[in-house]
């Protein structure tokens, strides 16, 4: 898997390293369509050789007749964007002076003239470089290709999508992505398989966060008040949850919900959604500042995670009694947290740029990168990816510095049949790039 990855960054790499301008990285043919160019380049990293499927396809045919949905709410909140709640889910950023970012079509054709928007709102582009890997790049070399005279060769697919909207918001499932933007407001679905976008659902006003529960998607949106529920199977809306705050992150179970605001400085609350009887969960102050929600259900652990702030801490919470059980900051302070995200892997917590066990937070397993402030973007059994790079999850070996490479992707995500994801760290982030590998 480590191996999968690091080629996978270096496709991303050498695409930026030997793009002689940003206008090339992104070209499309001068008609807008997609070709097949019939061509596979090949390419080395250390003894190991790679091929590169360049093909070219034509954009998948969907109905672009949809309208965008007005807000159920007043007219002046439907457009508000994610503002003065920052970063959400799965190590996003979001703007946090209260502005609108409904500018992500228009601005970025000013820097990226090239983009065409199709599929209303998704573009997909295969337009590949020459792949040759730069001297540097030789460091990804693993043991699996140290054998003398070891030759593989593993097809791969890089695809662009362009959205319409800012992302906010992203996870996967099985071999789908799923994406919230704002701006437009939709919900994005991608088969990681094809590399197709299989929706492009509107939604009802600006989202927050994403998760999958079963075979429904639930996505809270903050200026209603509510949370819609759409189905996996035809991505229309199925139903709502209705609250009596702004919610933001939200953790579900049973009759249960476990849910933030959406502010700088928020509340968490234990909402039974049979009596609505609703309990404020309190930290002291009984504010926390940009709060994600994680629930491990099994040691009925509430985590509540801070972000954006220099004394973001990591609070622990009996889920029942919701008592305070323990809480993770540093020097009696915390840390200052990039990323509003919480991966529980194994028997262990990760956030900021630390590794907790799951049921104690004074208990430090690690640390990745040598830094005081954290912001994880992706964590498996093998692999840890920070905004600052790429790290071996055993090891705390740093195997990627982005900082030092120029990588800009720092959000990575990757799907059952171990296809990849990137997107970059941004209050207006609208391209993602899938890599496949048809490791099916």
């Amino acid at each position: 898997m480590k191996k999968i990855l690091c080629t996978a960054i270096s496709l991303l790499l050498t695409l930026a390293l030997t793009s002689c301008s940003i206008d090339h990285f992104f070209a499309v043919p001068e008609n807008g369509a997609e070709k097949d160019n019939g061509n596979n380049e090949a390419f080395t990293v250390g003894n190991q050789s790679y091929e590169l499927d360049t093909t070219r396809r034509e954009p998948q045919d969907t109905d672009n007749s949809v309208s965008r949905p007005e807000s159920d709410k007043n007219q002046n909140n439907s457009s508000t964007n994610v503002g003065n709640n920052g970063s959400t889910g799965n190590g996003d950023s979001t703007n946090n002076n209260g502005s609108t970012n409904n500018s992500s079509s228009t601005d970025n054709n000013e820097y990226f003239p090239a983009l065409e928007h199709v599929n209303n709102g998704v573009l997909k582009q295969a337009d590949a470089q020459s792949m040759s890997i730069p001297e540097n790049l030789k460091l990804l070399e693993t043991e699996d290709a140290t054998e003398e005279n070891n030759t593989a060769k593993i097809t791969a697919t890089v695809v662009m999508y362009s959205l319409d909207g800012s992302v906010v918001n992203w996870t996967t499932e099985n071999d789908m992505l799923y994406v919230i933007t704002s701006g437009n407001n939709r919900l994005v679905v991608i088969d990681s398989k094809t590399m197709e976008p299989v929706s492009n659902a509107p939604l009802a006003g600006v989202p927050a966060e994403i998760n999958l529960i079963g075979d429904q998607i639930y996505i809270s949106l903050p200026d209603l008040c509510r949370i819609d529920i759409f189905s996996k199977t035809d991505y229309q809306k199925q139903s709502s949850l209705f609250f009596e705050h702004e919610i933001s992150s939200f953790c579900l179970e049973g009759d249960y919900i476990y849910y933030s605001e959406h502010d700088q400085h928020c509340r968490v609350f234990k909402k039974n959604l049979v009596t609505n009887e609703c309990t404020t969960i309190s930290s002291g102050s009984m504010y926390f500042y940009f709060p994600k929600l994680h629930l491990n259900t099994e040691d009925r652990i509430l985590y509540i995670g801070e972000s954006q702030h220099t004394g973001s801490t990591l609070y622990y919470y009996d889920a029942d009694t919701l008592t305070l059980k323990s809480k993770f900051e540093k020097d009696d302070y915390g840390i200052m947290n990039y990323t509003r995200e919480i991966f529980h892997v194994g028997d262990e917590i990760f956030w900021g740029n630390y590794r907790i066990s799951d049921t104690n937070a004074k208990e430090l397993m690690g640390k990745y990168g040598t830094v005081d402030y954290g912001g994880l973007t992706y964590v498996s059994e093998e692999i840890v990816s920070t905004r600052q790079g790429l790290f071996l999850t055993d090891t705390y070996e740093c195997v990627i510095d982005y900082t030092k490479t120029g990588f800009s992707f720092e959000h990575i995500l990757e799907t059952e049949s171990h296809n990849f994801f990137f997107r970059q760290d941004g209050y207006t982030v609208n391209v993602i790039v899938g890599v496949n590998f048809n490791l099916q």
